[in-house]
């Protein structure tokens, strides 16, 4: 009788790798962008878990890549109300600019950053390529064996 045997971790591996690249390049293609680096600092990691489980992360080491993700103050995840923006030294004033006029200021009261979950949307442009690369290495791995 023939039997039928499936690499799984193998496939599994294949699969993550070969879309991995795409991925990351989608992911840094929605990435706002103001100075770069952010945008060049996304990269691709795999862990496997003794052949049950391939885990793709895209990460950064941008210190501030969560608070562009997730938001800040009342308009994301990490506080949920204004805070305080004290100069630095002490005893000093902030500068800014608002709508086109300079301002000082001891102290603001910033109410955050809205979140601007951009991984998602560049996984979703790359969605459709993700599942059939996935079947096709399903179909590869897959053998009959007499």
């Amino acid at each position: 009788m023939p039997r039928a045997e499936f690499d799984w971790t193998k496939a599994a591996v294949n699969t993550a790798d070969n879309v991995a690249p795409k991925i990351t390049d989608n992911i840094q293609l929605e990435t706002p962008v103001r100075t770069g680096r952010l945008q060049s600092s996304i990269y691709y990691r795999r862990y496997t878990t003794f052949g049950e489980k391939i885990r793709m992360e895209f990460v950064s080491q941008v210190p501030y890549a969560k608070y562009v993700v997730y938001g800040t103050g009342m308009r994301g995840g990490w506080r949920s109300d204004y805070y305080q923006i004290l100069p630095i030294p002490p005893n000093t004033v902030l500068r800014f600019v608002v709508n086109g006029e300079v301002v000082f200021a001891r102290k603001v009261m910033h109410p955050g950053i809205k979140a601007n979950n951009f991984p998602a949307r560049g996984w979703e442009r790359v969605r459709e390529e993700v599942v059939d690369e996935i079947r096709d290495q399903v179909r590869r791995a897959l053998k009959i064996v007499p």
